[in-house]
C-alpha cells in the first residue's frame, strides 16, 4: 500500500512528500526494489544526476533484465549520464533499449551529437595546448 502512495506522489511531483515515505517504508523494511527507483524518480526531478545514478545501479542490481521497469531504469540512467556530461556512456546505454522504446531515437541521435561536439572539442584544445605549451 505505501509503495503505491510513493509511486503517486512522484508522478504527481510531490518529490520531498515521496522521498520521507520512501525513508519511512525503509525504516519499516521495505525491501522492494521499486522503492529505489521512486526514489530515483523523485531525486532525478530535482536535478541530483549523480544521487539518482546510484540509485538506479542499486534498482538494476537488484532486478534481471526481463523486469517491466528494466529499460526504464537503463533509459533515465543515460540521460543523467548526458546530464553530467558523459556522452559516450550514454550512448552505450540507449544503443542497449530497444529500438521500440520511446523517445529512443531522439535520445541516441542527441547522445551521438554529444559525442560529435565532445571530439571536436577535444581537437580544439589538443591544438590550443600545443600553439601554448600548456
Amino acid at each position: 500500500m505505501l509503495l503505491k502512495e510513493i509511486h503517486k506522489l512522484v508522478e504527481a511531483g510531490f518529490h520531498e512528500e515521496a522521498l520521507k515515505k520512501i525513508k519511512l517504508a525503509k525504516r519499516k523494511g521495505e525491501t522492494n526494489p521499486l522503492l529505489l527507483l521512486f526514489e530515483a524518480l523523485a531525486v532525478y526531478d530535482d536535478r541530483k544526476d549523480l544521487e539518482c545514478l546510484r540509485l538506479l545501479n542499486q534498482f538494476l542490481s537488484k532486478i534481471s533484465s526481463s523486469h517491466e521497469k528494466y529499460h526504464y531504469a537503463l533509459f533515465t540512467s543515460g540521460i543523467c549520464l548526458m546530464n553530467i556530461g558523459l556522452p559516450k556512456e550514454s550512448s552505450r546505454l540507449f544503443n542497449s533499449i530497444p529500438d521500440d522504446y520511446p523517445d529512443i531515437e531522439k535520445e541516441r541521435r542527441e547522445s551521438h551529437e554529444a559525442l560529435s561536439i565532445a571530439a571536436k572539442a577535444k581537437d580544439f584544445a589538443e591544438s590550443i595546448f600545443k600553439i601554448t605549451n600548456a
